[in-house]
């Protein structure tokens, strides 16, 4: 991540990955709901990370919306292993990832409950 994004301090807290990986319409769905509910994201995370392949399937205006919005003009974002698949949340402490959520089908029943802090 210090590579792609230079001037990011990486803080303690949550961050919000929107992948391409793992079930398409599982994205694509919770991308939409994301689009119409962005308040779920502002302040929650320290950042929203998306590449750029990614970005172009979200609204024009989310880059206003969504002011830690991080995007990854190289796509490197999309190859990279984190254990996690689309919609997914990496916890961080001491600089260290302690905990990870992917949302899934049975999340997209209610998505709200998924951003909720992981504990």
């Amino acid at each position: 991540m210090r590579e792609t994004f230079p001037d990011f301090e990486i803080r303690d807290g949550e961050y919000l990955f929107i992948l391409p990986t793992g079930c398409r319409n599982c994205v694509e769905q919770a991308t939409d709901y994301l689009s119409a509910h962005l308040d779920l994201i502002t302040d929650k995370y320290q950042a929203t990370l998306v590449s750029a392949s990614t970005l172009k399937r979200l609204p024009s205006n989310i880059r206003e919306k969504v002011p830690n919005l991080l995007c990854d003009a190289t796509n490197k974002l999309d190859r990279m292993s984190f254990g996690i698949d689309g919609v997914s949340v990496l916890k961080i402490k001491n600089g260290r990832i302690v905990a990870c959520k992917s949302m899934t089908v049975e999340d997209l029943k209610n998505p709200a409950d998924f951003f909720v802090p992981i504990p």
